[in-house]
């Protein structure tokens, strides 16, 4: 009795330890790095072990509960460990550290929840009534959308948003209502000539409020609308109310819509209109609305010149459905707006002999001709390019919380190729990955491939069993990728310094009194941020245009390298130009300068001073400083401050910044950080011998300092 015991608990045992050590080895992942395809792993640690054995054991102790009291009497456990197979594949990883194991957790995973949610749908029944499922469903849509604008609003106020990208289509927006249609002083005219945005003229009653936060959540809305798309479709297919509520769910857990809701650099795009138009255009055509789809179909085709590529390919996939009027017409129409738009109207429009974003493509040739070739011109250049490694994690990446689905309907992937394979050749680091926009068309295409193929497998009276089971495998999937690929903070994908920097509200309202509005205004990408709907901006840095002359102000972010950093030596030393404000935020440097030529400026304050070797020694107490670039050297003065001097031992061709940090007696640490000359006379334009001086403000008896030396661009 004893041994038959034992054997039936080899299975329990097992499972708990298989699951134990997958999430050990998940919770050890540190970072995960989508633009360069790596995972950064820390060693196991019994921290990570504990967390396994918790998590697992938990979820079973719940699982038997849930057996015990709401499942009928008999049901055994064990076909539901056995659903957790797929994760003995982690076992060899116990030991060792694969770069792949983001991509293999959510194989395995997906595999596991697909089981579980077969064994748990076969003996227990969630039935909420559809008043239930609308209000699951539009709660999950708008705390997605709400949660998705805090995050913007949040990473625009500690200034780590860029302009680029939602700044364009608001300042284009802005200069419409003035007069000026679809002005952008980036493209020197009008930005339809660079992208054929058109339908943002639907945002013109928003932008009218002036206020950049509230156009930021017109793109979170249009994202989370899928997840309403997703369950509405559900249910027109007969799906269960818990199905539905499930798809929206999984809509919403997509790493790309996360990621979208939550972009750490570009905020709003034009490409989130078009994920509600187009599965609206979908689900209209599906359910007989014809007029409908067709209105929403030639929305898409102002939404981005590129979209007749995959109208093109839905037209493909009519024709092969024997729908012939409407794929022919399709394609007549995707064909002809694609050949206006990137043959004629956007190249006349700018003034150039070709394309615009052809700039991407350098490699595969310089006009659309030469690129559309380039696989046959070029097969070692296209080919080796398209199938390099990081495309392939790029594309299974992608696929991962999909494929679950879309082999029942593998042609209805045919639309997405196209601009799959732009995407896979862009020369831009951060287009292979699913961080930003640039995946939008075949995340699209892969939603409706997935649904569709849902739905077949619904309709057929042999695979209807499994349907539940496969939601929950693209549920799981999909909650997996999201913890691998998303920047949520706390998540590995996420930048960790990002709760650390200050907020910019502050200091941005100092700077803005020196700045009136409406000046023309030369600036950073993340300060322009800043600025939008306030200042005409001409962006200075390395995405501006380098041949645009420098208006009456410049505001830039300096220790930036570039063109920014190359700004900030010639404005500090020319005659011309008066640094009229500056301030610190953490360890970056603001500075606002202004044209005055002609004008005799205001002598700054004498910051850096000379001294010899000797009359150095003789200053207060030594400083332990890393490098052979500076001597520091510390004194304390009454009134509770202590003195530090920075001195060059020998000339430099690059700026320096000193963070210190201050420990004292009851554990408290404060952070200060300066550069050499306090900006305004930094390091690459002193001598060996030159000294600064800089005075930290105590709160009590200092227990210890440290000095870290910064090299700065």
């Amino acid at each position: 009795m004893k041994s038959s015991t034992l054997l039936q608990g080899i299975p329990f045992f097992t499972s708990i330890l298989t699951g134990a050590g997958a999430v050990a080895r998940l919770a050890a992942v540190n970072a995960v790095d989508m633009r360069y395809k790596t995972v950064v792993h820390n060693a196991l640690s019994w921290q990570t072990i504990s967390t396994g054995i918790l998590v697992m054991a938990l979820l079973t102790f719940f699982a038997r509960r849930l057996l015990q009291t709401d499942f009928p009497q008999g049901t055994e456990l064990k076909p539901l460990l056995k659903c957790q197979a797929p994760l003995l594949f982690w076992v060899p990883f116990w030991f060792i550290r694969p770069d792949f194991s983001g991509l293999l957790l959510i194989i395995t995973g997906g595999a596991a929840s697909c089981g579980m949610l077969f064994f748990f749908h076969k003996n227990y029944h969630w039935h909420p009534t559809e008043q239930q499922r609308r209000i699951v469903v539009w709660t999950t849509a708008l705390l997605a959308a709400a949660g998705g604008w805090y995050m913007q609003c949040y990473v625009l106020d500690k200034m780590i948003m860029q302009w680029l990208d939602w700044g364009h289509f608001y300042e284009a927006l802005n200069n419409t209502l003035d007069g000026r249609f679809f002005h952008l002083n980036l493209v020197q005219g009008c930005y339809l000539s660079s992208r054929f945005c058109l339908s943002l003229l639907i945002l013109l009653p928003v932008v009218m409020l002036q206020s950049p936060k509230l156009f930021l959540l017109t793109g979170t809305l249009s994202l989370a609308s899928g997840a309403l798309f997703c369950s509405t479709a559900a249910r027109k297919n007969r799906f269960s109310n818990s199905s539905a509520i499930i798809l929206a769910i999984w809509f919403i857990t997509l790493p790309i819509t996360c990621n979208l809701l939550l972009p750490m650099l570009d905020g709003f795009h034009e490409v989130f209109l078009l994920l509600p138009a187009t599965l609206g255009a979908w689900y209209c055509y599906r359910n007989g609305h014809r007029n409908w789809a067709a209105v929403l179909v030639l929305f898409t085709f102002c939404t981005r010149e590129t979209v007749g590529f995959m109208w093109a390919g839905y037209a493909v996939v009519l024709l092969t459905q024997k729908r012939f009027r409407d794929g022919l017409i399709l394609l007549a129409v995707s064909i002809f707006m694609l050949w206006f738009l990137l043959k004629f109207f956007m190249p006349y429009l700018s003034g150039k002999s070709t394309y615009d974003h052809v700039v991407w493509f350098p490699h595969l040739g310089n006009s659309i001709r030469e690129i559309v070739l380039s696989p046959i011109e070029k097969p070692e250049v296209f080919w080796g390019g398209l199938f390099k490694t990081g495309n392939w994690y790029f594309w299974i990446s992608l696929l991962l919380p999909f494929i679950w689905a879309i082999w029942k309907k593998p042609l209805l992937l045919l639309p997405m190729l196209p601009d799959l394979i732009m995407v896979s050749l862009d020369n831009r680091i951060d287009s292979q990955n699913l961080l930003r926009h640039y995946q939008m068309t075949p995340y699209i295409v892969l939603i409706i491939a997935a649904l569709e193929g849902l739905f077949a497998i619904r309709r057929n009276k042999k695979t209807r069993k499994y349907c539940n089971a496969i939601t929950g495998a693209m549920l799981g999937a999909s909650v997996l990728s999201c913890w691998c690929f998303t920047q949520i903070p706390g998540f590995p994908a996420s930048d960790s310094r990002m709760l650390q920097w200050s907020r910019a509200d502050n200091v941005m309202k100092n700077f803005v009194r020196h700045l009136p509005e409406r000046a023309e205004v030369s600036a950073g990408a993340r300060i322009a941020a800043q600025l939008v709907g306030r200042n005409d901006i001409y962006l200075c840095d390395d995405f501006g245009n380098p041949d645009e002359p420098l208006k009456e102000y410049v505001f830039i972010e300096s220790f930036n390298s570039g063109r920014e950093s190359r700004l900030r030596k010639e404005l500090l030393t020319s005659p011309e130009w008066q640094l009229l404000h500056q301030e610190y935020l953490d360890e970056r440097l603001l500075q606002l300068f202004k044209n005055t030529p002609g004008k005799k400026q205001p002598e700054r304050v004498q910051t850096v001073r000379s001294c010899s070797d000797a009359d150095w020694e003789k200053f207060g107490f030594s400083i332990p400083a890393s490098g052979k670039t500076v001597s520091l050297r510390g004194t304390f003065t009454p009134g509770h401050t202590l003195l530090i001097g920075a001195r060059l031992k020998k000339s430099v061709s690059f700026d320096i910044g000193f963070s210190t940090e201050i420990c004292y007696q009851n554990g408290d640490k404060v952070n200060f950080f300066t550069s050499f000359g306090d900006g305004a006379h930094p390091a690459y334009l002193s001598r060996r011998g030159d000294y600064y001086m800089f005075e930290i403000k105590l709160d009590g008896q200092p227990k210890q300092c440290k000095v870290d030396i910064v090299v700065l661009k």
